[in-house]
């Protein structure tokens, strides 16, 4: 079986749509692929063998300019039909396996690099490497070559590494799974307790009141005595019983 696919030219350009397996329509009403204007008839493409076959009335499609209701198809092929135009496009099974084989051999050594740069970074983290070599690459890490770098690190682990690998990663791996912690609240600023007045600073006002109370007395005193011969002697020996 072969991966085919068809491309379509519009005014915008070309786009490709990959056929589907085993049978791919185009126009009706259950088309994968729509075309403007068409709701009854159908094209029909099947890919094993490759072959178009026409479901409705005239106009037939036509394939590199002949009309037809049903023909084999060739890559390169031409279809046109109901003002839309297309390239049938197909490639050997073997091909396509090697394709994939090649991405996915390509996709493999990627994450190969990745895992081999991570377990590095992880044996400098836990000083299971050569110090000399990470000073090195540490004084060049303006001009870091990830790949040789971590090749040259992971010659130099300790013979007991592997548990240590193990274990760290695994601690690793559990804290980034762990759910974010949540934020402190933040925190309130206390408002600063007012002043209190200075101990001397007290002493002198109570001094002053006690005095300017004084002073008043003296004065009523001083006027009763003068007004109404009121003293505060007489006062004084009259309750002693003098």
């Amino acid at each position: 079986m072969a991966y085919a696919w068809i491309e379509r030219t519009t005014s915008q350009g070309s786009e490709r749509r990959e056929l589907e397996r085993g049978l791919t329509r185009l126009g009706g009403a259950r088309a994968h692929v729509a075309i403007e204007g068409v709701s009854d008839d159908e094209l029909q493409l099947w890919d094993d063998p490759p072959k178009l076959v026409h479901l409705g009335a005239e106009p037939h499609p036509t394939v590199n300019g002949r009309a037809c209701t049903e023909t084999a198809l060739e890559p390169g092929d031409v279809i046109e039909w109901r003002g839309a135009r297309f390239v049938f496009r197909t490639v050997a099974r073997r091909a396509q396996l090697a394709l994939e084989e090649e991405t996915a051999a390509s996709e493999h050594a990627a994450r190969q690099r990745a895992a081999r740069r991570q377990l590095a970074g992880l044996a400098v983290e836990h000083e299971l490497v050569d110090t000399d070599v990470v000073r090195r690459w540490r004084e060049s890490a303006g001009e870091l070559d990830a790949d040789r770098c971590a090749e040259e690190l992971l010659r130099t682990l300790r013979k007991d590494a592997a548990p240590k690998l193990l274990e760290a990663s695994a601690r690793e791996l559990a804290d980034r799974l762990a759910p974010p912690r949540a934020k402190p609240a933040p925190r309130v600023a206390r408002e600063a307790p007012a002043a209190q007045p200075s101990t001397a600073r007290d002493t002198f006002w109570r001094l002053a009141f006690a005095l300017a109370l004084l002073t008043a007395v003296a004065a009523a005193l001083v006027w009763a005595r003068a007004r109404h011969g009121v003293s505060l002697d007489a006062w004084i020996d009259r309750a002693l019983g003098g």
